[in-house]
């Protein structure tokens, strides 16, 4: 069997990308299921898979988009039988570059092509091709962007305004940061002619100077062709790169920092470039591989609280079903993990002179610090236990140990040193 490949859909999907499809069909559902319920988001939805491949692997495991029009065509089922209302659509757009898998996807998706309303739209291109027009179908309803390439290539910063320009869009990616430091090297490798080869190459002439003739062409061919191949890379290196965060700003801010920090650095620029566009939430998710090695973030942005809260639980029942090992499991939540202290601090400052409740059983959209936290800090649902338990020891004023009632000093009073000094 060929090699699994996350994007191009070769042999079986590895364990981090059924984690990540695992991901999207979690939070898919429960986005679908929150704006028709909600009501005022209108009946009418939009999922987009810019990246889309060719639907399912070759052990038949489904990918993005079957999963995608899978869960449109339940829901749409499911309400059009409940009383009341007008029936629901969900609209399924899958666009595919690759001939050879778009015409495996039109096969794999055919089943949800037909019928009244039609749940998916299949197109061969790019995002950047249907994006206008799309944009003007869409207008202000709901719609949830999923981009999936392989590497970089096709994160073009300049759609990102486009896809979270509706009040409700949001945006589900993976960014290689690795693929991206990778293309930041052929940048950075270093020319070396012909004769600066063999003069490295050569330590100097041997009894046996018909060998020494036969290792100098040798070498004086691999330096020629390394540097024809970097002749051909680096102007796409440089493309990609400057494609996917909107101009050459980028280089600059990565070559500030060392090599080792460059992957990273990569993420934060993106994220960056996510709340320009219009994000007022974001997360970026390291995924590891079965082997622990970390091999892409996973990022979400949005303009909905309760679409990050949601995002973090969906992360967080994913990974406790994934079939990761265990171990890699374990180093994803600790991954995840933020800092208690700051947190606590910020969540007093958050309700300075006021008294909240934990959660509140009754009500789970109810203000509630749990809810605070999930929705305006970096805490996930696994680290909410020793976040309450940390506010506990400070401020609780009522309440039982599972569900403490904490009453936060004006700010004045937090940033008193613990002396009484001024």
């Amino acid at each position: 069997m060929a090699k699994a490949r996350d994007t191009f859909f070769e042999g079986e999907f590895e364990p981090h990308t059924r984690l990540k499809h695992l991901i999207w069909d979690r939070y898919l559902k429960a986005w679908a299921q929150k704006l028709l319920g909600w009501g005022r988001a209108g009946q009418r939805l939009w999922i987009v898979d810019a990246f889309a491949g060719s639907g399912r692997d070759e052990a038949g495991n489904p990918g993005s988009p079957l999963i995608a029009a899978t869960i449109a065509r339940d829901i749409v089922a499911a309400r059009r039988t409940a009383p009341g209302g007008p029936a629901p659509v969900v609209h399924v757009v899958a666009i595919e570059k690759d001939p050879k898998r778009f015409e495996e996807l039109r096969k794999n998706l055919g089943e949800f092509t037909s019928g009244s309303p039609q749940i998916a739209h299949i197109r061969q291109g790019t995002l950047a091709d249907y994006i206008n027009r799309m944009m003007q179908f869409i207008g202000s309803e709901p719609a949830l962007f999923f981009l999936d390439p392989f590497g970089v290539d096709g994160m073009q910063a300049d759609l990102l305004p486009k896809i979270l320009s509706g009040p409700q869009n949001e945006l589900f990616a993976l960014f290689s940061d690795t693929g991206a430091a990778r293309l930041h090297a052929v940048l950075d490798a270093e020319d070396v002619s012909a004769d600066e080869a063999v003069a490295r190459g050569m330590t100097g002439p041997s009894l046996f100077p018909d060998f020494d003739a036969e290792d100098e062409a040798k070498v004086r061919a691999e330096a020629e062709r390394r540097a024809t191949a970097l002749g051909y890379t680096r102007p796409a290196a440089k493309r990609i790169l400057d494609e996917a965060f909107g101009g050459e700003s980028w280089l600059e801010a990565i070559e500030a920092v060392a090599p080792e920090e460059r992957p990273l650095k990569f993420v934060r620029l993106y994220m960056q470039l996510l709340l320009r566009a219009g994000a007022k939430f974001g997360i970026a998710i390291p995924v590891r591989d079965k082997k622990n090695r970390r091999v892409y973030h996973l990022v979400y942005a949005s303009k909905s609280a309760q679409g990050f809260r949601t995002m973090k639980e969906s992360i967080t029942t994913a990974l406790s079903a994934s079939d990761l090992p265990s171990h890699v499991r374990e180093e994803m939540v600790l991954d995840l993990n933020v800092d208690v202290e700051s947190t606590i601090t910020h969540i007093a400052q958050a309700f300075e002179g006021r008294t909240v409740p934990w959660t509140d059983s009754k009500n789970k959209h109810a203000e509630t610090v749990r809810n605070y936290a999930l929705e305006h800090t970096g805490v996930f649902p696994q680290q909410c236990d020793e976040i309450r338990d940390a506010l506990a020891k400070r401020y609780k004023t009522g309440g039982t140990a599972r569900n403490p009632t904490l009453t936060f000093p004006l700010r004045a009073i937090l940033e008193k040193p613990p002396d009484g000094g001024a």
